[in-house]
């Protein structure tokens, strides 16, 4: 085993090549060297030696295309460690990563939309949970923090007053044991119905699919502060079905003449209506005739039908 140390980093290669980072931090970041070609390295993240997270990452072997923040803010003064098997001492990343309490991206590149939504850095997908709260519109994204490809599926989240100027908000979810964060919706809890609300601002809701290779399933996470954090639901998944490769896109909204939450899922070649009281214990109530996930996902879906008279609540 080699050990190297660099700017409170302690590098570590054991006789497999397998590497591993180790330090206690007090700034916000790790700035990771990327190579946009690379191999996809797997990146375990531990936490006072808790597994918290992992990650496909390609990180710098040969050369460096560009850097990539991993906000350690949440565990300062913990000591983290960081595990990358297949990389091995002679990695340029390795030379180059560093902690920093300040990331700087530049928004005047050349082929960056001046007028349409962009994240910060990354790559970005279809808008997820877009709900209005306390003055603002909330924009959720299907989001790799990491990379410019698909991968590390998370919820990277912006907010504005008038929808063309747009103020960047960290990742609002992050993918966690039960799998990447897929697609789904967010609602105000107006009448607290799920019992989260702590303080005198609304409880906002998120519902989204999480899928792993074991399949795909329904959770939920709130928010007691405008959205600026999120906590996940210690009972998560809310909603599981076995045997089904899709399951997934929740879309839920308050239907008040029943007193209830409605979720829409597209499900293989069908759509599925489902229940809840509390948004927490769903109860299946109907189910669609057979389309196709791209048309339940992209298409006109009839849900704005009488649901109470089609006993649908």
């Amino acid at each position: 085993m080699s050990c190297n140390t660099m700017q409170d980093i302690s590098i570590q290669t054991n006789e497999n090549g397998n590497t591993s980072l180790q330090f206690k931090t007090s700034q916000r970041y790790l700035l990771l060297p990327i190579e946009d070609t690379g191999d996809e390295l797997q990146t375990e993240l531990f936490v006072d030696d808790k597994l918290v997270n992992s990650y496909v990452i390609r990180l710098a072997k040969n050369k460096i295309d560009y850097w990539v923040p991993l906000d350690l803010s949440q565990w300062q003064g913990k000591a983290i460690k960081i595990e990358i098997p297949g990389l091995n001492e002679s990695a340029v990343c390795l030379k180059e990563i560093k902690l920093s309490n300040n990331f700087d991206f530049d928004f005047d590149e050349k082929y960056r939309p001046a007028y349409h939504f962009t994240p910060p850095y990354g790559w970005m997908n279809d808008p997820n949970g877009m709900v209005y709260y306390g003055g603002e519109y909330h924009l959720f994204y299907q989001y790799n923090p990491y990379g410019t490809r698909w991968q590390n599926m998370s919820w990277g989240h912006a907010v504005s007053t008038d929808l063309t100027h747009w103020q960047h908000l960290p990742v609002a979810l992050y993918p966690d044991s039960l799998g990447t964060i897929f697609s789904g919706s967010a609602v105000v809890d107006e009448t607290n119905s799920a019992g989260f609300q702590t303080g005198g601002e609304k409880t906002l809701l998120a519902f989204y699919t999480q899928a792993e290779r074991g399949g795909q399933w329904q959770s939920l996470a709130y928010s007691n502060d405008k959205g600026r954090t999120w906590t996940k639901y210690a009972g998560n998944p809310v909603l599981k079905k076995a045997n089904t490769p899709d399951f997934r896109d929740p879309k839920v909204f308050w239907y008040a003449p029943a007193n209830k939450w409605i979720m829409v899922l597209a499900v293989g070649n069908h759509a599925e209506i489902y229940s809840s009281a509390n948004a927490k214990e769903w109860t299946l109530k109907a189910v669609s005739v057979q389309t196709t996930v791209r048309t339940m996902v992209f298409g006109n879906v009839p849900i704005c039908c009488n649901l109470a008279k089609n006993g649908y609540c």
